[in-house]
């Protein structure tokens, strides 16, 4: 399988976007509670990349989508999971299938830490 120029474009600006937050002391729960200048930085630098990544997201097509819930949950560190990513990407593309499903899956993705396991799930998957 090879990744088109766009969709390597879109997962390389995921996970540029998905670094900041992954930085210690940058989760929403802790940053909204405290209110220095260096936690609301900290809190506004978590939920605007929040906000760029569901942007691109959304700008996928359910195909791409699919690849890149795919190479997400490859990219999982799941040792329990014995599935291959081919197994991956045909249950994605199943699932987006589904009417509404396409909502969840980029509230779901969204939330995970992209840097992190789309680059272990390019890697995983010999396309990096």
């Amino acid at each position: 399988m090879n990744l088109t120029t766009n969709l390597r474009r879109v997962i390389d600006a995921l996970i540029e976007a998905d670094a900041p937050r992954q930085v210690p002391g940058a989760d929403g729960i802790i940053s909204s509670i405290h209110f220095s200048s260096d936690s609301v930085a900290m809190r506004n630098v978590r939920f605007g990349e929040l906000s760029q990544i569901t942007d691109l997201l959304s700008g996928l097509d359910d195909q791409d989508l699919a690849i890149v819930m795919a190479l997400t949950t490859y990219g999982a560190e799941n040792p329990w999971s014995a599935e291959t990513f081919q197994e991956l990407l045909d249950d994605a593309r199943h699932r987006l299938d589904d009417a509404g499903e396409r909502n969840h899956t980029i509230t779901s993705l969204s939330g995970k830490p992209l840097s992190k396991y789309l680059s272990a799930g390019l890697k995983r998957a010999g396309l990096d």
